[in-house]
């Protein structure tokens, strides 16, 4: 069983990272600016909760938002979710723009590296514990197409600018460690950035019968690691009353911090830039060509801090602020934007009405409730876009022997506002799927 596991888990991932790189992008004019929109390395479940769960503890749920989460898990979980938006967009000028766009959100796995049944037994409870983790999930993603027609231009003179096309998507894989002693936990996640962005010009003379029309093409392959050091500390607030009762439910309080370091990432420009002659369209002139041309960017420092608080596997609440200094970034030569520092703030909370298994469907499902708002990490005309959403889940568990699975449905209500400029509506729909698995690195007593 053991074997099979791991061939099916490799399977899954390898379809997987193939579908992550066909994703449905959306047309969101602001990602052509930086490394376009960043997404949130998190499961579809913690967005119902707005991610707020950097302190987020859980003995069965993976948070990738805290790599030292992982070492709290006392089963091998398995996090799969896919997405769906719906983006309404409104310019200055009262120009709209809807559409619908989707794709895979992200697939995780967390292996602790000690069995829990093991411990029972052997009769035994262990202070310690080792746990890895592996996964894939956006960094960022680029896809915009507009058509601007200059009319400033007499008639005999017209430019239309085909000006706003671009397209890519920046993978991130992870890999990470974490080890915990007692109610203190650290984690050591690499991120590995890798993929492409292409974007897309063109200028073309409507007006005239033959003219020289431009065509500019630059690609960019960026790679590099990125490291993020994770803590947490947990504290069981009614042990005393477990140590008398051990059939007592726990109250828990913890505190969660990660820190991404500043590092390096390499950017691989590759351009061609034409002429070409509007009838025949036959290349006049090569006015820029570039081959893989290597230059170097910085990602900056940022950290996440938050708490959280849990009642008796009855609710939790959860709030968390992150803090990225997108100020000292260097996104590389040829990218084009520039970057300011970002804050945002986060709350989230999750709701059980039952406790048994055998509470009927409505009473076992669980529900989730969050908000958030903050800046985005770019600066476009002296200004910085701001989000603000809430967020609604539901999630119901599926038992089996020695394994279980809970399907998770949330939702995302939000507006970005870049001033005047652009203001973008959008309903996001994500659904996820939790495997459980207690079987991995157990210790077989007969054969």
């Amino acid at each position: 069983m053991k074997y099979l596991n791991t061939l099916f888990t490799g399977f899954t991932f390898s379809f997987l990272v193939n579908a992550l790189s066909a994703q449905n992008i959306e047309n969101s004019p602001l990602s052509r600016y930086g490394l376009g929109d960043l997404r949130s390395m998190s499961t579809g479940w913690m967005s119902g909760m707005a991610n707020a769960g950097t302190a987020y503890i859980s003995d069965q749920f993976y948070n990738p938002l805290n790599p030292a989460s992982v070492a709290f898990l006392r089963q091998t979980d398995v996090e799969i979710g896919i997405q769906a938006k719906y983006n309404s967009l409104e310019d200055g000028k009262k120009n709209t723009s809807r559409g619908w766009s989707g794709g895979l959100n992200n697939i995780f796995i967390a292996i602790p590296l000690r069995n829990s049944i093991n411990e029972l037994l052997d009769r035994k409870t262990y202070k310690s514990s080792f746990a890895l983790q592996i996964g894939l999930t956006p960094y960022s993603l680029v896809g915009y197409k507009a058509e601007i027609n200059d009319s400033s231009k007499t008639e005999a003179n017209q430019v239309l600018y085909r000006y706003l096309e671009g397209n890519g998507l920046v993978n991130d894989f992870q890999l990470g460690l974490s080890y915990r002693y007692k109610d203190l936990a650290i984690g050591l996640q690499m991120n590995y950035l890798f993929g492409n962005l292409n974007y897309y010009q063109n200028l073309l003379f409507t007006s005239i019968p033959a003219s020289y029309d431009s065509y500019l093409t630059d690609k960019y392959h960026i790679s590099g690691w990125r490291p993020t050091i994770g803590f947490m500390y947990r504290r069981v607030m009614n042990q005393k009353e477990i140590n008398k009762d051990d059939s007592q439910r726990k109250n828990i309080l913890s505190a969660g911090l990660t820190i991404n370091l500043p590092s390096n990432f390499t950017s691989s420009h590759s351009a061609l830039h034409l002429t070409r002659f509007d009838e025949s369209l036959s290349v006049v002139d090569t006015v820029l060509y570039l081959n893989e041309q290597e230059t170097t960017g910085e990602l900056p420092f940022g950290f996440k801090a938050g708490v959280y608080y849990s009642h008796k596997d009855r609710y939790g609440l959860m709030a968390s602020v992150d803090y990225d200094a997108w100020q000292n970034a260097d996104l590389a030569n040829g990218i084009y934007g520039k970057t300011n520092s970002t804050t945002q703030f986060r709350i989230g909370a999750w709701y059980k009405p039952g406790l048994s298994s055998f509470d009927k469907f409505f009473k076992k499902s669980i529900y989730r409730f969050g908000a958030y708002t903050g800046d985005d990490y770019r600066n476009i005309n002296g200004e910085q876009a701001k989000s603000m959403g809430i967020t609604l889940g539901w999630g119901y568990p599926i038992l089996f022997l020695r394994q279980d699975a809970m399907v998770h449905l949330n939702f995302d209500f939000g507006r970005r506002k870049l001033g005047e400029q652009l203001t973008e509506t959008y309903f996001m729909i994500h659904f996820g799927i939790s495997i459980n698995d207690n079987e991995w690195f157990l210790k077989r007593r007969y054969n």
